[in-house]
Parts: structure tokens; C-alpha cells; sequence
């Protein structure tokens, strides 16, 4: 697995297409895990991912089961904890979020 420490992608562009319920897919476990932290819906989750900036990126690293497609963590501080959130452009050209969970690193 590639990583660097820049975006992959455009975090504006990524939220143009979260906005999208088209061009977006939440994944069963990141939707899961977001049910956990209190977020009831879809609508919530891209609430809460529209609040996304450059500053939050932590890193870039390739897809385990295809290098061509990069992922762009991210770290969102919340009261008390960080939330640790993964983003991937699909060769299809949707946003997909591939988790969305309280960041067990604490290092924010």
C-alpha cells in the first residue's frame, strides 16, 4: 500500500458529490458505526461530512484490493473525540465514504 501526506482528491469537489445522493455511497459499515456515534440517517452523516476541510486531512493511501484507487483520511475533532473518516472517488466517479467511526488514536 502507497501513502503520502497530500490530498488525492479535491475535499470541494468530494463534497460536491456527497451532496449528491446520486453520486454518493455510504458503505453498510461505515453507516453502521455512524448509527453508533448518534447520527440517525444519510442526511446527518453528509451533514457532518459537509463540515470537512483541508485542515482535517491526516493521509492518502492506496485501496488494498486495487492501487488505482487512492483513499483521503480524515480526522474531524468533535467534543471530546475525533471522528475518523475515509473517503474514496470510485471509478465510477461517486464519493464513497468507507468509514465514518470515533478515531481510536486519540491524536488529535
Amino acid at each position: 500500500m502507497t501513502q503520502k501526506k497530500k490530498p488525492h482528491y479535491d475535499i470541494t469537489e468530494l463534497k460536491k458529490l456527497l451532496n449528491s445522493k446520486h453520486m454518493r455511497e455510504i458503505t453498510i459499515a461505515a453507516r453502521r458505526t455512524a448509527t453508533s456515534l448518534g447520527y440517525a440517517d444519510d442526511k446527518d452523516i453528509v451533514m457532518k461530512l459537509l463540515e470537512l476541510k483541508h485542515e482535517n486531512f491526516f493521509v492518502s493511501k492506496t485501496a488494498h484490493h486495487d492501487s488505482s484507487l487512492w483513499h483521503d483520511y480524515y480526522k474531524l475533532p468533535q467534543e471530546g473525540y475525533a471522528l475518523f473518516i475515509k473517503l474514496q472517488l470510485g471509478h465510477d466517479g461517486r464519493c464513497y465514504v468507507t468509514s465514518f467511526k470515533e478515531d481510536e488514536e486519540n491524536d488529535y
